[in-house]
């Protein structure tokens, strides 16, 4: 890849907060804190269409997919959430804030519902089948406000089931609850004492859908991520803590993201570090006795020079893609070896086959040679080469991106001090690296609520 008249690639001028994959169009959408989306081709890398303004001045903290892949969903911190086609028009506004600024944190799409989490403590349901005129109001809501706080993630596992979590600041017991009749059915037990609020917050929680017949080998279902660092699997029938292990030391809150066969798990920090794990034999079956024992690494790498703000997957051809999104204004492709494919706004475009035969072979010819965990001094940053369609097969330029311009950007800001939640993202990071040694029984864990969301609700 060519050096750009020195100066460093982005992809976004402001920091981004979120990228997804379309695999029907093979497209990746990422949004920034200026209100602006963007759509690439992944084949090429190419930028094919953006959007600007699409809620005013607000930042744009999360988007989401129709089950068609033909529909793009925003939330925003002015309290609503944008349906749009891929031609840029806007054919539905939800006033999930009710008129007032809202942290939006997630939009889950389900086949007839649209359920929106991040304020309030509560979850705001709209339907599909009244999605009939632009502005739309929300549905009532029988849960309640059953949070202490903001509720940060969610998760849903078919037929019949929601997994919420929310940032807890005092201590206290997570319970179990209905969804649909909003009373509590049974209440899941503290496994840790509740010395932290940091090592309890939870910013990312995934279902292992495509593991099959846990139910009856007692295996992990659910996995979490968030505070200090960890990650944690859980076995939601009997409402058991699995496993729990520090991916990032000292790193403050992380988030993660799953493949769609559930053989990897990537976990990203607050100083742009990546981690790609394979738990495909990981809390397979049931065991009464909690690990610590971490699955096996496979790559350890950093992309960025600021905080990791959203993962994603991307299956193309034979190979599994990353898609890492950064405060540092820029979207990385690399594979689950770490190795770069490019970087979405660089001048050459890329060719995706080359790339990962190249990268393929590459791998073969190291696999002899076991992986490396980073050190702590954050900026040792290695050389990293991209692929160029400019040269032959075999052929690369290397660029030392992250390293030959030592100058801060002036937007060079984390989302998370932008927003409410990033706050206290950024507040428990500084307080992790200050109090590294940490002791298994300061840590508090604990489930998020099971819930059973009523059958109109579920496809």
């Amino acid at each position: 890849m060519k050096k750009e008249s020195g100066s460093k690639i982005t992809s976004h001028e402001k920091p981004i907060t979120c990228v997804l994959y379309n695999s029907t169009f093979k497209q990746v959408i990422s949004s920034d804190t200026g209100s602006t989306i963007t759509f690439w081709m992944i084949d090429t890398g190419q930028k094919i269409k953006q959007f600007s303004g699409c809620h005013g001045t607000s930042e744009i903290s999360t988007m989401a997919l129709d089950v068609s892949e033909t529909r793009l969903l925003t939330g925003s911190t002015d309290g609503t959430v944008k349906i749009w086609d891929f031609n840029g028009h806007c054919h539905h506004k939800l006033n999930a804030g009710r008129d007032q600024a809202a942290e939006i944190s997630q939009i889950l799409v389900l086949k007839r519902t649209i359920l929106v989490v991040g304020w309030e403590r509560i979850i705001t349901v709209f339907r599909f089948n009244l999605l009939t005129q632009y502005l739309i109001q929300p549905s009532e809501w029988k849960g309640g406000v059953q949070h202490h706080d903001d509720i940060l993630c969610a998760a849903f596992y078919l037929p019949q089931s929601l997994v919420t979590d929310s940032q807890v600041r005092s201590a206290g017991r997570r319970s179990l609850s209905s969804l649909s009749s909003g009373k509590h059915s049974r209440s899941a037990s503290s496994i840790h004492n509740a010395n932290s609020d940091s090592n309890n917050s939870v910013t990312r929680l995934f279902f292992l859908g495509a593991r099959k017949n846990t139910s009856a080998t007692g295996g992990s279902i659910l996995v979490s991520c968030g505070g200090s660092g960890y990650v944690r699997f859980w076995n939601i029938f009997r409402n058991h803590l699995m496993a729990e292990f520090v991916a990032h030391e000292g790193a403050g809150s992380i988030i993660m993201t799953v493949d769609k066969t559930n053989q990897y798990i990537i976990t990203g920090d607050l100083d742009g570090w990546l981690k790609v794990w394979d738990i495909q034999d990981y809390c397979i079956d049931y065991s009464e006795k909690k690990t610590t024992d971490p699955p096996q690494l496979v790559k350890s790498f950093q992309p960025h020079s600021d905080c990791v703000t959203h993962l994603e997957t991307c299956a193309y051809s034979q190979s599994l893609l990353i898609l890492s999104a950064s405060a540092d204004c820029t979207i990385h492709v690399s594979d689950v070896f770490g190795t770069p494919v490019g970087i979405f706004g660089q001048e050459e475009h890329w060719i995706i086959e080359k790339c990962l035969h190249e990268n393929e072979r590459n791998h073969v010819s190291e696999n002899s040679e076991g992986d490396t965990s980073h050190t702590n001094n954050k900026e040792s940053v290695t050389s990293t080469t991209y692929c160029d369609e400019t040269t032959e097969l075999g052929d690369t330029l290397s660029s030392s991106l992250l390293t030959e311009d030592k100058e801060e950007l002036p937007f060079k800001i984390s989302p998370w001090e932008n927003t409410i939640l990033g706050k206290k993202y950024k507040d428990f990071g500084t307080k992790e690296k200050l109090h590294s040694n940490r002791r298994e029984d300061s840590v508090q864990t604990s489930v998020g609520k099971l819930c059973d969301i009523s059958p109109a609700c579920v496809p």
